[in-house]
């Protein structure tokens, strides 16, 4: 009782500021913690860091009580937050939680909100490269510290200060300056007032000259770089780039045409404010068709010659010989054999190589290319190559999750050995692993089975170049049929037989039920009393040479 008395007096005083006036009636001190207890229920609606609107109830020396009306929660916040703002009574505020607890209570921040507002705010103007005003508010070692929008700081070095602009530099001055650099973790701001200038006088130079995107202009060419382009000058010294992807339609670029220190006429195809450049345009003077262009030099079934650029999991992209085009090779298109492949297998990087052109999209303006259809097509009169239930030869690719096993044969086909043609097996759910009893690149033998023109696949068996030892079991080793039979090996219990070709067979018999003294590798007579075929085991009966029945049949064995 003690103890829930003092948790329950400790939970009044947190809520001293709380206004019990508003209640006509006495209250206990059990309705006040029934109240404080709803209080807290609707603290755990509030979100953390984020930000809600609040009306000001009630302002006091120290504290400022606030109101927030679609979680219908009330709480007070220091006053010293509200330092350089006016507040009354019915006030709109923005708040932002900074602590959730239903035992401390909540804590919530005005300051912190419109830190957070102005953070945002500076984020989007630093994306979209637009200028900002800050005073100037301290000197310190190599630079200043300038204030942004009252609640943020930012640090402005001498290095990237205006020279016009160092001497008329005051205190509490208005400055105009850009983001250059944002730190998201530490959250520091660094500006520059050079980059301002800079900014500005490049844009009062493209409203002066009227420069446009698709506006056609002279420029004087600079400097010439084969692998980069052409750096160009324009008026006011302007500085811009002529790509060589921008050059010519084709991919054969003459570049004696440009000459140093000579006028020339490009079209402005993008203007970067960001990095002050102007990007520009030389065959986009022109007009040019690509449908036209392809249908004059390209039809379907046309052989070409490609390059290899860059090599991909599912094909390779390849540039046309003597014309700046792209090609595609899907990598069902590269071989008649791509089961268990990847191009790499194929091609090379920069390997020159013979294509025939299959389609054409003249949207995205690419063709599309076949190697394979250049090889002789193995599908042609395959009846007549390859007939079933023949022994071939093949290679081993890979292996399937589910326990198949790829070849290539010839490689021109493709084949597959399912799980269960591998081996013979008593039980067709158990699934065997064929990576412990082969290697990838390994030649096997196995039967053709079956040829399936659809999915173009040869289905073949390695198991039927073995004779079935489970179905000889049923017919050889019936219950009482007659056997000769070699000792290989005794234990204290049993004899263990042999019989060619059974070797995995156990076939027991038992010491107590003879009579006669055996030896190891003696042929012996007997009869089979009991098989257990899923264990591979069989109990046999020794029949005696004495025995007037069995004489016959050893007499067989010695001849033999």
């Amino acid at each position: 009782m003690f103890n829930d008395f003092y948790l329950n007096n400790s939970l009044i005083k947190k809520y001293n500021h709380y206004n019990w006036k508003k209640y006509k009636a006495t209250i206990n001190f059990k309705q006040k913690i029934l109240i404080i207890k709803e209080i807290n229920k609707n603290i755990l609606t509030l979100k953390l860091y984020n930000i809600y609107r609040a009306i000001i109830l009630e302002i006091k020396k120290l504290h400022v009580i606030v109101y927030i009306n679609n979680n219908k929660y009330e709480n007070s916040i220091c006053i010293k937050e509200f330092k350089n703002t006016t507040i009354k009574k019915g006030d709109i505020i923005i708040v932002l939680v900074i602590q959730v607890d239903s035992n401390k209570g909540c804590i919530l921040s005005y300051k912190e909100a419109l830190r957070f507002i102005t953070w945002k705010k500076i984020l989007q103007i630093y994306k979209r490269n637009k200028t900002i005003k800050g005073y100037i508010y301290k000197k310190i070692l190599k630079g200043y510290i300038i204030k942004i929008k009252k609640y943020l700081i930012g640090y402005l070095p001498n290095t990237q200060i205006d020279k016009k602009y160092k001497k008329i530099i005051k205190y509490n001055g208005l400055i105009k300056v850009k983001i250059i650099n944002i730190n998201y973790i530490k959250r520091n701001i660094i500006v520059s007032n050079k980059e301002y200038y800079k900014y500005k006088k490049f844009k009062n130079n493209i409203k002066k000259l009227k420069y446009k995107i698709n506006s056609i202009i002279k420029g004087k060419v600079k400097k010439i770089n084969k692998n980069i382009g052409i750096k160009v000058i324009l008026k006011n010294k302007l500085k811009a780039i002529l790509l060589t992807k921008d050059i010519s339609w084709t991919k054969s670029i003459n570049y004696k045409k440009f000459k140093l220190n000579k006028n020339y006429k490009f079209k402005i195809l993008n203007i970067n404010s960001k990095n002050k450049i102007i990007k520009l345009g030389y065959k986009q003077k022109q007009y040019f068709s690509w449908k036209q262009y392809i249908n004059k030099k390209f039809k379907i079934g046309d052989i070409v010659y490609c390059k290899v650029k860059k090599i991909q999991n599912c094909g390779i992209i390849v540039e046309l010989l003597k014309y700046n085009i792209k090609g595609i090779v899907i990598l069902s298109e590269m071989n008649w054999v791509t089961q268990s492949h990847i191009p790499k297998d194929f091609v090379t990087q920069n390997q020159k190589i013979k294509c025939l052109i299959i389609d054409i999209n003249y949207s995205d303006k690419k063709l599309f290319l076949s190697i394979k259809r250049l090889l002789k097509n193995p599908w042609i009169n395959i009846h007549n190559n390859y007939i079933i239930n023949r022994p071939y030869e093949g290679i081993i690719q890979g292996f399937s999750k589910t326990g198949n096993i790829n070849l290539s044969i010839d490689n021109k086909l493709e084949g597959i050995i399912n799980n269960n043609n591998i081996f013979w097996k008593n039980n067709k759910n158990i699934i065997i692993n064929p990576e412990y009893y082969f290697f990838i690149k390994q030649k096997i033998y196995f039967i053709l089975l079956r040829i399936d023109n659809t999915s173009k696949r040869l289905y073949c068996s390695y198991k039927y170049l073995k004779n079935n030892i489970y179905v000889n079991y049923k017919i050889i080793f019936k219950i009482n049929s007659i056997h000769f039979m070699n000792i290989i090996y005794e234990d204290n219990i049993c004899f263990y037989l042999f019989l060619m070709p059974f070797k995995k067979i156990k076939i027991i018999l038992l010491k107590n039920k003879i009579n006669t003294i055996l030896k190891m590798n003696d042929f012996i007579l007997i009869k089979i009393i009991k098989t257990n075929f899923k264990k591979d085991k069989i109990y046999v009966k020794y029949l005696n040479k004495n025995n007037i029945k069995y004489k016959p049949f050893y007499e067989k064995l010695l001849f033999i």
